[in-house]
């Protein structure tokens, strides 16, 4: 069994705000692109081991988070496919979220189920 544990100093970011409208549909709005950008860096710095097959995610963020907590999940899962520490997230079988008392958010990957299951 691989876990991946990744701790990210960087709040995680509603897709709230993350399209604006352009000439030709909706595109990713610059403030967003460099957040994903900052993302990826810390989890990369992080050096975990990738995941290969199906896996499962839970994230713990900090208590103070304001947004939407299920609005954070697709900003991180896009990082980690971009980085290559998930495959697509089509092989993604489980998820969760939840608030707790985390200084920062953190992150966890398996390629077995977490036990997220309620």
């Amino acid at each position: 069994m691989t876990i991946a544990e990744y701790i990210l100093e960087t709040p995680l970011k509603s897709l709230n705000k993350a399209y604006g409208n352009a000439t030709k549909g909706r595109k990713k709005t610059e403030d967003f692109k460099r957040y994903q950008t900052a993302i990826c860096w810390e989890l990369k710095i992080c050096k975990q081991p990738p995941v290969t097959g199906p896996y499962s995610v839970a994230v713990q963020v900090p208590l103070k988070t304001r947004s939407d907590i299920d609005n954070l999940l697709k900003g991180v899962l896009d990082c980690l496919v971009k980085i290559k520490a998930t495959p697509d997230d089509r092989k993604l079988v489980a998820v969760s979220i939840c608030k707790s008392s985390v200084k920062n958010t953190l992150i966890l990957v398996s390629d077995e189920d977490l036990d997220l299951h309620l």
